[in-house]
Order: structure tokens, then C-alpha cells, then sequence
């Protein structure tokens, strides 16, 4: 996902629109939603220009995270290739090591 003026592209949104619907992805109780897709791991690949990851101006990276769980996926794995305007190698570098630790962990 990438960061598009503080947020998700509004692509993504429309996307995530069409996924999170009740009887499909979601059920609803009396003590309120219940995400269908538990048990499921995500992997979350977050690349910025500019915006570092994980800041108060990050609204991107905790929206999804808060997206996927409303939708039963809890356990979810970020992938940082952030401030790629500033150093670029630097941020790729990041990202990759990040998706060798995963890959050697599973």
C-alpha cells in the first residue's frame, strides 16, 4: 500500500469497501462486529515518499491494520519501505531485510 497524502489511496478504499460486508467477511452480534477471516495472517507492505511509517501523519498504516481486524485478521505483518524520497536505497534495504526475517520465519 502506498501512502498517498497521509492515507490510503482512494482506490484502496473503494476496494476495501467492497470486501468488508456483513455475511461475507463480517457477521454482526449483539455485543457487535465478529470478523469471519480469523485465524488468517496478513502480510502489510507499506512503501512512503515522504510520510515516515508508523508517525502521527501515518493515517494509512493503522487504518488498515484496524481494517483487517474488523474483519478477523489479527495477525499482521508490516513491511516498511518508507521515506523513499529521502534515501531510497536505504528504505528498500529496510523492506527487504524485513521480508527475509519473515520468510526465515515461517
Amino acid at each position: 500500500m502506498p501512502i498517498h497524502n497521509f492515507g490510503p489511496p482512494a482506490v484502496l478504499k473503494a476496494s476495501i469497501d467492497r470486501v468488508g460486508r456483513a455475511g461475507w467477511t463480517l457477521n454482526y452480534s449483539p455485543d457487535g462486529p465478529i470478523g469471519l477471516l480469523q485465524d488468517k495472517k496478513a502480510d502489510l507492505v507499506v512503501a512512503s515518499g515522504g510520510t515516515e511509517i508508523g508517525s502521527a501523519v501515518d493515517f494509512a498504516t493503522d487504518y488498515m491494520k484496524h481494517t483487517l481486524g474488523f474483519i478477523g485478521i489479527t495477525d499482521v505483518a508490516l513491511i516498511e519501505a518508507g521515506r523513499l524520497m529521502a534515501d531510497e536505497a536505504a528504505g528498500l534495504s529496510a523492506a527487504n531485510d524485513q521480508i527475509s526475517e519473515l520468510s526465515a520465519a515461517s
